[in-house]
């Protein structure tokens, strides 16, 4: 195999360039947001971010030999989370004082400084990941090995079904190696073996029914999240195979399945369950069949109302700005932390393998203690995202936002993503890595900054002891082999 380096990316002006007309796109976001009254400055804002999001996520896929990667993911969603979703709140709520973030309300102006701070924070987690993504290489492809992407596909599904077991023994950054069956999936995508390489019928059926697999997997728990990314593989391989037509129509299904009969299905369910379940399963809840009925008795009566219903609960879901205002509130209202609160960040570093009865640390819980809907962390039954911008606003202000964010881009794509190397799809190990930072654009925006400042050095060091133990097992192996050979030819010599 031969590669050729391609170019570092903190040296390459095309990088520069994204990052410099992005950050205008941002600056002008932002002082829309600020500047302009209410509702035009979120209406502006949430169109100038989305359209700069969307040139930058294509200009992205085009540079990428996987066509995905974190940068990727992570701008498409943001195109969503910081573009569509708050445009919607906008136009649905116009003037109102009545944008609800639980039994709170904030105003439009609340809403466009939350957003104001996650923009800011999108364009230094961009400059972050672009500046220290792996460099890329050309290189010749070899085909995978299909035993090896079965091994592959049934060692994490087990993860898969055992997370919870896993991760109370030996912690959540282990259970990481859950992502291997669609990581499997994803090499299958975008380097199938030589045997099945050209048949297109026989490699997509394979792919959906994978997906299908997973699918199944997911529905063993909640996450409404978890089980439309099931088909990340097939969305993957219809774009690697530039089947754009195809894309926007399966983009388009699951889209409509989400809000249609996923989001209903999943969010009844966990409101018919009882305190007492620790692990809610869709697939295996009593209630999924009752709330199944309702959802279609409630979408065959009224389609219109039903629609209305749930576009408006997708937007507020879909709208991080919303959290992100709430916590500038309290940081406004109470003083700054000045870091007072990362005490946890220190805690979450000691593996649960050696301190079994380490507390659980969730930073969201402690958000929704501090919104008055829980007594306090230990008996919150719900994780409240303050975002990763947003807690670093609570603690610094707009300073910590800037320098925080490219912190964390560094953090993702230098530790987690690094892992993975320059050649993800020839390696089951390197796609896990690589496939597990580009989906982790939910928790790595949505969420609290600690927790993925973590989890980029747990995943980075995790992955990258395996992917060296791997190595020295093949070398040792084909020493082993070297060493037989040379004997056997000893042996002939002495014969002769």
């Amino acid at each position: 195999m031969t590669s050729q380096d391609h170019r570092a990316p903190w040296n390459d002006s095309v990088c520069v360039g994204r990052i410099y007309h992005f950050g205008l796109g941002c600056g002008v976001s932002a002082m829309a947001d600020l500047a302009l009254f209410s509702p035009m400055n979120l209406y502006l804002s949430s169109v100038i971010f989305f359209g700069y999001a969307i040139w930058l996520t294509v200009q992205e896929v085009r540079s990428s030999s996987t066509r995905v990667n974190p940068l990727v993911t992570y701008q498409l969603w943001q195109a969503l989370t910081l573009g569509l979703g708050p445009l919607g709140i906008s136009i649905l709520y116009g003037t109102d004082d009545n944008v609800a973030f639980g039994d709170r309300f904030l105003t439009i102006a609340e809403v466009a400084f939350g957003h104001a701070i996650m923009v800011v924070g999108a364009w230094g987690l961009y400059a972050g990941m672009s500046l220290f993504r792996p460099p890329a290489k050309r290189h010749v492809k070899t085909a995978s090995d299909p035993l090896t992407l079965v091994t592959v596909f049934v060692i994490g599904a087990a993860a898969h079904l055992f997370r919870e077991q896993i991760t109370q023994f030996a912690g959540s950054a282990i259970a990481g190696i859950s992502y291997m069956s669609v990581a499997a999936l994803c090499v299958l995508a975008v380097n199938p073996p030589s045997a099945i390489r050209r048949n297109t019928a026989v490699l997509g059926s394979v792919l959906m029914f994978g997906c299908l697999a997973q699918v199944l997997l997911a529905a063993r728990r909640d996450s409404k999240m978890e089980i439309t990314l099931a088909f990340f593989p097939w969305m993957l391989w219809l774009l690697h195979r530039k089947k754009i037509i195809a894309l926007v129509f399966s983009t388009f299904t699951l889209a409509s399945t989400y809000l249609l009969i996923l989001a209903p299905l999943v969010m009844g369910v966990r409101l018919a369950a009882t305190r007492e379940e620790q692990v809610i399963s869709v697939l295996e809840s009593d209630a999924t069949q009752t709330v199944g009925r309702e959802v279609q008795e409630s979408l065959s009566s009224n389609v219109k109302e039903y629609l209305d219903t749930w576009v408006e609960v997708t937007v507020n879901r879909l709208s991080d700005p919303i959290a992100a205002g709430q916590v500038a509130i309290l940081a406004h209202q109470d003083g700054f932390q000045l870091g007072q609160s990362w005490g946890y960040i220190l805690t979450n570093f000691i593996p649960r393998i050696f301190w079994r009865d380490k507390p659980l640390q969730d930073r969201g819980r402690v958000f929704t203690a501090k919104m008055g809907w829980a007594a306090d962390a230990s008996t919150a039954t719900s994780s409240t995202g303050e975002t990763s911008a947003g807690e670093l606003y609570w603690n610094f202000g707009w300073p910590g936002v800037i320098l925080g964010m490219l912190c964390l881009g560094v953090m993702v794509s230098y530790c987690w993503w690094g892992a993975a190397g320059t050649s993800p799809e020839d390696g089951a190990l390197e796609m896990t890595a690589f496939i597990s930072a580009t989906l982790s654009f939910v928790m790595g925006t949505g969420a609290a900054a600690g927790p993925l400042f973590v989890g980029c050095i747990s995943m980075g060091i995790l992955f990258r002891v395996l992917i060296l133990i791997r190595q020295r097992s093949g070398r040792s192996g084909r020493s082993s082999r070297v060493r037989e050979r040379r004997q056997l030819a000893l042996m002939r010599v002495k014969v002769m």
